[in-house]
């Protein structure tokens, strides 16, 4: 997979234009996204919810929103993505990277709304999280998927994740990538199968 760094000059709401030819606008998010931020959670399939909460949400508690749209100022980042069609505005993706429990280890997550999944744009905020989060110096990148989300599994294969022993059940993957050193050797070990016991590392800071 070609893997171009894009640029993080995105987060300041520079369109990106995916593979699809649609464009999208990326760009931190604020304290007045909470009702978008909700709206977008609601619109999601009840499949792409549990992928992404590991549980049958309708939407964010309060406690949980408020630390997405107060994340400004905070260490780690929230990223948004918006298409626009000349005169309305569409939230259609959201994306985390957070300090982790665990000395220099940084959680990651993302969601894309059902109808722009598989056009390249989880690819891209993916690309986003790991080069703010190797900005930042963190040594570890961490991510807990559900065994049955085939379309996370398959993005941090590709990004060379390996999968490692997770503290969260028998139907979590727990996939982590070295920042500052070389890449994962084996990507093939992340599967639904068994994975190897490894370090436990945080916890998955969820959004």
């Amino acid at each position: 997979m070609d893997r171009a760094p894009i640029s993080l000059v995105l987060h300041e709401g520079a369109p990106l234009r995916l593979r699809s030819g649609l464009s999208v606008r990326v760009r931190p998010v604020g304290p007045a996204d909470a009702e978008a931020i909700q709206a977008f959670v609601r619109r999601l399939s009840d499949a792409s919810r549990r992928l992404r909460f590991f549980a049958p949400i309708r939407e964010l508690a309060p406690s949980v929103l408020a630390r997405l749209t107060e994340s400004a100022g905070r260490p780690g980042l929230v990223l948004l993505a918006e298409a626009h069609d000349g005169e309305t505005c569409s939230m259609v993706a959201l994306a985390q990277y957070a300090p982790g429990e665990d000395d220099g280890t940084c959680d990651l997550a993302l969601v894309v709304a059902d109808a722009w999944q598989g056009l390249g744009l989880g690819r891209a905020l993916m690309e986003m999280l790991i080069q703010s989060a190797c900005d930042a110096r963190c040594e570890r990148a961490v991510v807990d998927v559900l065994r049955d989300n085939e379309a996370m599994l398959a993005l941090a294969r590709a990004y060379d994740f390996a999968a490692a022993w997770s503290p969260l059940g028998s139907t979590v993957l727990r996939l982590v990538r070295d920042l500052q050193g070389a890449p994962s050797a084996d990507r093939s070990r992340i599967s639904t199968a068994t994975a190897p016991r490894a370090r436990p590392v945080a916890a998955f800071a969820t959004l």
